[in-house]
C-alpha cells in the first residue's frame, strides 16, 4: 500500500475497544438481538495501521456472503475487539467526516462483548463511531 492512506482501518483504529475476541466457526454473535455476519479481519500490519498486530474482527447486520470465497479467513482466529460496518443514515453526520455531493461514505461502530453463558457471542455499542469516505 505504500503511502495510500487505509481510510477503513484508522476509522476502526479510533472506535474499537480493546478485548480479547476468539472468532470460530458456526459462531453466532448478535447486537441489539440481531445476528450479526463476519465481513473481515482487519489486520494491523504494514503503514495501514498504526496499531501493529492487533486484528480487529469486522461485522455486519446484512446477509453473509460467502466469506472464504471472498477474503480467506482462517478459524478460529484471535481478535483483539470488533466494529460493526454499515451504511450511512440519511442525514447523519460526522464533523471530522463531511460528506460532499456524489461521495458515498460507510460508518464503522466499536462494539463491546457483553457477558454470557453459551457459546454465542453478544455486542452492545461502545458508543464510539466513524465515517470514512469510500475511494472508488
Amino acid at each position: 500500500m505504500g503511502l495510500i492512506l487505509q481510510f477503513q482501518r484508522r476509522a476502526i483504529e479510533a472506535v474499537f475497544e480493546d478485548c480479547s475476541l476468539k472468532i470460530s466457526e458456526g459462531q453466532r454473535r448478535y447486537l441489539d438481538g440481531e445476528e450479526l455476519s463476519l465481513l473481515g479481519v482487519s489486520v494491523g500490519v504494514g503503514t495501514c495501521s498504526d496499531l501493529h498486530d492487533v486484528d480487529i474482527a469486522v461485522f455486519g447486520k446484512k446477509a453473509a456472503f460467502d466469506l472464504r470465497a471472498n477474503h480467506p479467513v482462517s478459524l478460529p482466529k484471535e481478535c483483539r475487539g470488533a466494529v460493526l460496518l454499515r451504511s450511512r443514515l440519511e442525514g447523519e453526520v460526522d464533523p471530522e467526516c463531511p460528506v460532499g455531493p456524489g461521495q458515498y461514505a460507510f460508518v464503522v461502530e466499536g462494539l463491546r462483548i457483553t457477558p454470557r453463558q453459551g457459546r454465542a457471542v453478544h455486542f452492545t455499542r461502545n458508543f464510539k463511531k466513524r465515517t470514512y469516505i469510500v475511494l472508488a
